[in-house]
Formats: C-alpha cells, sequence, structure tokens
C-alpha cells in the first residue's frame, strides 16, 4: 500500500520550507529510504519531507 501512497505524491505539488517562507512546488524524486523528496520551486530545488506512517 505505501508504494501507492508515494506515487499519489506525484501527482500533487509539495511544500517546502525555503527562506521562512512556505514554497508549493513539484515532486522530481523520492527517497523513501530517507523518507524525503526532492522538490523543484522557483528554478532550485529543495529537500520536503515525506509523512511518517503511524
Amino acid at each position: 500500500m505505501r508504494p501507492w501512497i508515494l506515487l499519489g505524491l506525484l501527482l500533487f505539488p509539495a511544500l517546502a520550507q525555503g527562506d521562512g517562507r512556505y514554497l508549493v512546488g513539484r515532486i522530481l524524486a523520492l527517497e523513501a529510504q530517507r523518507d524525503v523528496a526532492l522538490v523543484e520551486v522557483e528554478g532550485g530545488r529543495l529537500e520536503a519531507l515525506l509523512p511518517v506512517d503511524g
């Protein structure tokens, strides 16, 4: 079930924090081992934390 949830995340915009504010971007890649997603925002790339199962 977890792979389907991660795949679903690719369909939605992602929020990443940068410069003290949140930015909306596009998910480029998922790193499930580190629980982060690589997000492209305003021409740059940031890491966004993925939700934790629980």
